[in-house]
């Protein structure tokens, strides 16, 4: 094994590439490369889409870009799904940047972060318009990174399945102000699928996600984190009745909510409620009686305020 500080590991999984100090030992704040090598030329996993290039190259460096968000994801899931480039452990990244990309994407790439660099218009990120139903090819471990999502025609922002197992929203906005959207993210039977520090932003608490923000439709749904989220619009969380789990919980937490009637309907488990949820902010233009319908038992921390009261659920002692 290499010892002297001028060796240089040439792979790694993400970063620049890996330093081996005097004593065999990883170098302190050394980053790493993502990994390269087999049939992808042995070039790093690294893609670079911008949406206001006039043509697509290779997607390689940002002078040689793709135009589209499909085509970027395409090469991170070949690269991904090539038993040649030992990528299985790895995982790919795809910068973007450009204005609104007007996109129906129908795959995602698989172990693959979708990276928004961008701004459009005001606003610190780029912009995805569109409807999108990657249902059809397994994608686990997708991630979608500081991104604005958009509707195009009043429907479902995304809608997922099981074969988007381990998909993630980092620090995104699904905005509901310019084409109103029914609901933002629909559901069904995906585990371990998280939304952490995204904004669900509608016209006021009326101003469009009518049917929900994040709707669970009926399946296993094991292991579902909601933290640290803002929810606007007609409905927050709703969980169908016939949701369940096997082994890992959903969890509401930490959350700000401003509704038109319900904030989480939890209905799960025929009706029992399965989701814990706790320490939640909701507000809501209905009574407070109708903020939640959840399983008070998996309750603790959260407060409501309705058109005729504030209450904190479940009710503290006395």
């Amino acid at each position: 094994m290499a010892t002297h500080t001028s060796f240089v590991r040439p792979s790694g999984v993400d970063g620049s590439t890996i330093r081996i100090d005097s004593l065999g030992r990883l170098q302190g704040n050394a980053d790493m490369q993502p990994f390269s090598a087999g049939t992808n030329k042995g070039l790093p996993a690294i893609w670079y889409v911008d949406g206001n290039v006039v043509s697509s190259v290779d997607g390689r460096t940002w002078g040689t870009a793709f135009k589209t968000l499909t085509e970027g994801l395409a090469a991170a899931q070949a690269y991904q799904t090539t038993s040649g480039n030992r990528a299985w452990a790895h995982r790919s990244k795809i910068y973007c940047v450009g204005d609104k990309f007007t996109e129906d994407l129908v795959i995602f790439a698989e172990k693959t972060d979708i990276i928004g660099v961008g701004s459009c218009n005001a606003g610190k990120k780029p912009c995805l318009v569109g409807n999108h139903v990657p249902v059809t090819t397994t994608t686990g471990g997708t991630r979608w990174i500081n991104w604005q999502f958009e509707e195009v025609d009043n429907g479902i922002m995304f809608i997922l399945t099981s074969v988007n197992v381990g998909i993630e929203f980092h620090d995104c906005v699904f905005s509901s102000r310019s084409t109103v959207a029914t609901t933002g993210i629909q559901a069904t039977a995906v585990y371990s699928f998280r939304v952490e520090n995204c904004q669900f932003e509608a016209a006021g608490a009326a101003g469009g996600f009518s049917t929900g923000c994040i709707v669970l439709k009926s399946g296993v749904s094991d292991n579902q984190i909601f933290r640290n989220n803002q929810f606007a619009g007609g409905l927050g969380i709703v969980i169908d009745n016939g949701v369940t789990n096997v082994a890992g919980r959903i969890w509401i937490e930490n959350n700000h909510f401003y509704n038109t009637t319900f904030c989480i309907d939890d209905n799960s488990d025929g009706g029992t409620g399965i989701a814990a949820v706790i320490e939640n902010f909701a507000i809501s233009l209905g009574v407070v009686a109708n903020v939640f319908d959840i399983n008070l038992l998996l309750a603790i921390g959260n407060k409501t305020s309705g058109s005729d009261n504030a209450l904190d659920v479940p009710i503290s002692a006395a």
